[in-house]
Order: C-alpha cells, then structure tokens, then sequence
C-alpha cells in the first residue's frame, strides 16, 4: 500500500513539472552572441565556393564567419540571399574596426535570390563577417576570392618605423582598409639628380617627399592615381645632397603601389627640353638641338640640307692666238674658282685644271686650230677641307 502512494506521488510531482515546462522557451544555443563569435565563427573559404545555405530565423538572427590572409590584397565577397536584405558586417579581428557595416540590399525573394558584390583591399590578418537578420527571416549564402598583392612593404608603417628603401629596388605596397598611410626611408650616399618612380593602381594617392625631419616638404604630389587594369605612371626628378630622406605615401583609394628610385639617367629621367636651332654648313646639315635641363640628354630635328656654292653664272670664253679668256660672275661666299678645259667635250680625257681668285682668267699655251671645252665651278675652304660648288654650263672655243 506504501509502495503505491509513493508512485501515485512521483507520477503527479511529474505531470506538475511538465506542467510548469509548457510555458518555459529555451534560448536556441545556436544564437550567436557577439562576444562568443570567435569560437561560434565558421571558417569561410577563399576559393571562390559557395558556403551551404544558412538560414535567419527567431532563434538564429545572425552568422559569423572568419577568414585569415598572410599577405595584402583584394577580397572579392558575395552575398546571395532570398530576401530583400540581410545586415552585413566586415571586422577585424578585434572587431575594433568594421571594415563594411551595412544592409546588403539583393532584392531577393524565395524564389529567385538576388546577389550583391563587395571589393575591400585587406592587409595581412584575420577577419570577422556577420551576417545577421534585418526585416525578414529567410536563406542566404556566400562566397569568397582573394588576389594576393604579393606585398613587399611590410613594416612602412609611420616616420618612427619606416620601411628602408634601398636605391634601384622596387617595393609593391598597397592602402588598405586597415593601412592609411605607408612610410620609406631613404639613404642618398652621394649629392646629384635622382628619380622617383611611382605605378598606382588605384584611384588616386598622395605622395610626398620630406627631409630626415620632415622640416621641409621637398615635392608633393596629390590626387594621383590610375586603375588596375590602367594603372597610371609618375616618375618626378629631384636634386639631393647626401642625407637621409623620408617619403610618405597616403590614401586616398585603396589599391596596390610599385615604388622605387634611382639615379637619374636618361633612360628613366622625365625630361624637360629646351632648344637651339644649329644652323647647316657646307659640312653638315642644319638641325633643331634639344637639350634636357635634367639628365643633359640630347636628341636632333628639323634637319635641313647642307650648305651650297651656288653654280658660277654667264661664263664666257673669247679665242686668241694660242690662248683663251675665261670670264664668268662672281659666286658669294665663295674662296676662288676652279676652271677644267679639254679638247674632249665630255672631259674624258686630256682634262686641265686651272685656279683664279679673280672671275677672269687667261689660259696660254693652248693648240693652234683646236677647239677648247670650258667649265667652271666655285670653292670654298672650310676646316681644312675644300668644298666644290656645281660645275658651271658648258662654253667652247676655237683656238687662233
């Protein structure tokens, strides 16, 4: 009888807890509480795959993910959701910065989702993503690629701890999400024209080069940039004395840099020309002569041609008695005349030379009853060197 009062007791204390249960909610232990997202992160892939569907509900209003980096880049992230929205969250580690902190607006439904893209440019760490509910419950899922930068700029972090830059090595840095600013020290061993050389790709940056105290701001250039597929170019000349010298790139778009600098040569100088024009001789052409005020580097154009004795004018020859009389016109600039006479009329052969300063000139000796052929050309002495105008019209002579 004992026995059966104490079971009639324990089946009703247990209809009174079931009882009292019926109007307890348990909290869904899948609910990820912000301060317990490192252990309850999944790990995302970066491989371009798609995560498993996950679904928002009353009992699990958000998801957290996590992804590592060991170089700086470019993430490329994608959100496919079957609502309208989801709140999308992008942290570092510490979650002390929110990288993005937005709605993700797809537009989707349950039958057809909608997908949106987001670009971020990472440093080197690990990273947090939530995904949590904004007005409906429902599906999403994601995927992500990253492109490493291969960065070579690590530790150009301020002025107190700059990345030293040696001279003709180039540097691929990168502004980032996390990375406002990089700085370069630099060790000029000998006075003289040096060139930076800078690659962006990214929208625009801001450049500038001061002395080791930053007392003075030796060049500047803001607002400069390009695209990654188009990345734009800035090679700036500088005259330095021996020191030490400072360069401090800062963001204005995120994105990768190539740096370097070099003595100035004329291979990588920019070139500022001024000009002369060198006027032609009897020796040489005439040319355009331009001269780089930075690396001396020349190049010529607008050529003309050479200088030229113009042809003796009018020449005339009278006959006398075994001799003849050569005149002709006078030829400017010219230092003298050549006179050639042969019985031959092509001057093949039997050819004389004669030479007058004057335009007039008496030829003797010369054979009876023969007919003479005469030609004339001025001549010009110029270093060392004697310079021939045309041959003048062919003019003949009988000799008495």
């Amino acid at each position: 009888m004992k026995l059966a009062k104490k079971i009639v007791a324990h089946v009703l204390m247990i209809a009174m807890l079931l009882s009292l249960g019926a109007g307890v909610q348990f909290k869904d232990t899948t609910v990820k509480a912000e301060g317990d997202y490192r252990s309850l992160a999944q790990n995302l892939p970066l491989d371009g795959t798609w995560t498993a569907d996950q679904w928002l509900t009353e009992n699990n209003e958000e998801q957290w993910y996590k992804f590592t980096v060991t170089d700086g880049g470019k993430l490329t992230l994608k959100i496919m959701s079957y609502v309208s929205e989801v709140k999308l969250r992008l942290a570092t580690e510490d979650l002390s910065q929110y990288i993005i902190d937005n709605y993700c607006y797809t537009n989707g439904t349950d039958t057809a989702p909608g997908t949106k893209t987001y670009t971020e440019v990472l440093s080197a760490g690990t990273y947090y993503i939530k995904i949590s509910k904004s007005s409906y419950y429902g599906k999403f899922k994601m995927c992500a690629t990253f492109e490493n930068y291969g960065l070579t700029n690590q530790g150009a972090d301020s002025y107190d701890s700059p990345k030293v830059l040696p001279i003709d090595q180039t540097v691929t840095g990168a502004m980032t999400a996390t990375d406002e600013e990089d700085w370069y020290r630099l060790s000029v061993n000998a006075s003289g024209n040096y060139v930076i050389d800078i690659t962006a790709y990214l929208d625009y940056m801001h450049f500038t080069l001061y002395n080791q105290d930053l007392s003075d701001k030796i060049g500047e250039k803001d607002y400069f940039g390009g695209k990654e597929t188009a990345p734009g170019k800035m090679k700036k000349n500088y005259t330095l004395s021996a020191g030490t010298y400072y360069i401090k790139i800062r963001k204005g778009y995120e994105g990768k840099y190539l740096l370097s600098w070099s003595a100035l040569t004329p291979e990588n100088c920019t070139h500022d020309y001024s000009s002369t024009y060198v006027d032609a001789t009897y020796l040489s052409q005439g040319y355009r002569l331009h001269t780089c005020k930075n690396c001396g580097h020349q190049y010529k154009d607008e050529f003309s041609s050479k200088k030229v004795l113009n042809e003796v004018s009018y020449p005339n020859v009278s006959a006398g008695k075994r001799k003849m009389t050569v005149t002709f016109w006078s030829v400017s600039d010219a230092d003298g005349y050549q006179i050639r006479y042969s019985t031959n009329k092509k001057f093949k052969k039997a050819v004389k030379y004669a030479k007058v300063k004057s335009t007039k000139k008496t030829i003797k000796k010369l054979k009876r009853k023969k007919r003479y052929y005469v030609q004339v050309r001025a001549y010009k002495k110029v270093q060392g060197k004697t310079v021939y105008g045309k041959w003048s019209a062919k003019k003949n002579a009988k000799i008495k």
